[in-house]
């Protein structure tokens, strides 16, 4: 009963919020996208209450009453201007997909995520916003991590690798909570009073517990190299290196023996199966890329074809975020959305410059 009164008055809240500053519809938008509550709570909530859509409706409502003061300091950019042509391409795909119906379906989902995204870089207008959107993901993907991690320690279930979490299987699951380790990093080198810094380490250990569980070695090289360029950048150096002896020792706790052999397996494809699926799946999209370059597949056709390219079952996802781009939507689709990653990273790059200098 207490999460339906939670979610009830959180509705409200920001709906109320959002008619003064369509920012707080976007906020709440966001906070259910990330705690995906419906997930985690479905045993106390309605399920025919789409609290998402209603979210993404109030935003979009507030947004249009608000035109004139939303609009008039935006300006398109050159990521807004590749996610249109983007979105254009998958489109493309779909009109001209082997299956039309499964292409419509996902169609639909990325049609969702890139309509907010485009709203987000109109509403979203000072640095105080990206704080409180940074803050809510630190916190929900620490409250997710904490979950996990009360799951296994205090009742043995191993629910992020056998379930998933919020419809995201294990792999994607563990990306969620690599996603959130960074967020954690840069709160507790940046806040101002020592608890909310050891509060902050503290919620980054359990999303890297967390992650480990998911047993996702994609999570895991995600985690590793995002960790050697926060500690290559971290200042001062003494503190770095102090860090990286207590990561080790930290993870090398945290990682029992299964978890160091797949790991390890990794790097010894003959001996595990996993591996070599992903080796087979990467290479048969390769193939399905190359078959139709310009428009692919369609979104989420290359597993209908993959088992005869050379994959070990039907349906089997590429498990490359980029190989299934190109062989779903066309390569051309593929190269925008690598040059949407880079122009963000270059930007980030010039912002923290401009940080540092101030």
């Amino acid at each position: 009963m207490k999460q339906l009164l939670l979610m009830i008055v959180a509705m409200i809240l920001g709906s109320v919020a959002s008619f003064i500053e369509p920012f707080w519809g976007l906020f709440l938008y966001y906070w259910l996208s990330v705690l995906r509550p419906q997930y985690m709570w479905k045993w106390a909530l309605p399920i025919e209450v789409r609290w998402s859509l209603l979210a993404a409706i109030v935003v979009t409502l507030t947004t249009v009453l608000n035109y004139d003061r939303v609009f008039q300091r935006s300006r398109m950019n050159p990521i807004s201007t590749l996610t249109i042509g983007y979105s254009a391409l998958l489109l493309l795909s779909i009109l001209a997909a082997y299956d039309p119906a499964i292409a419509q379906v996902w169609g639909i989902e990325y049609g969702k995520i890139i309509f907010i995204s485009l709203l987000a870089s109109v509403i979203i207008r000072n640095l105080g916003q990206v704080k409180a959107l940074s803050l809510m993901v630190m916190l929900m993907i620490g409250y997710i991590a904490w979950e996990i991690n009360s799951l296994y320690l205090f009742h043995g279930r191993l629910d992020i690798y056998h379930l998933g979490y919020g419809d995201l299987d294990n792999n994607g699951a563990g990306l969620l909570l690599a996603m959130g380790i960074p967020f954690a990093y840069c709160f507790a080198v940046s806040s101002p009073r020592a608890w909310q810094r050891w509060f902050c380490w503290f919620l980054a250990v359990l999303m890297l517990h967390a992650m480990i569980m998911s047993y996702s070695r994609g999570a895991m090289l995600a985690t590793a190299v995002g960790a050697v360029w926060l500690l290559l950048n971290h200042r001062p150096r003494i503190q770095a290196a102090a860090i990286t002896v207590v990561l080790c020792v930290v993870v090398s706790v945290l990682a029992g023996q299964e978890i160091r052999d797949r790991v390890s397996s990794t790097f010894n494809q003959t001996r595990d199966y996993s591996a070599q699926s992903r080796l087979a799946s990467w290479s048969a999209g390769w193939e399905l890329a190359w078959q139709r370059p310009l428009i692919g597949q369609g979104i989420r056709n290359s597993g209908q074809y993959i088992y005869s390219y050379g994959a070990d079952r039907r349906g089997r996802t590429i498990h490359n975020q980029f190989l299934q781009i190109a062989a779903d939507s066309g390569v051309p689709a593929a190269c925008v959305y690598i040059a949407i990653l880079f122009i963000a990273i270059y930007r980030l790059q010039v912002s923290r410059s401009v940080c540092r200098s101030e």
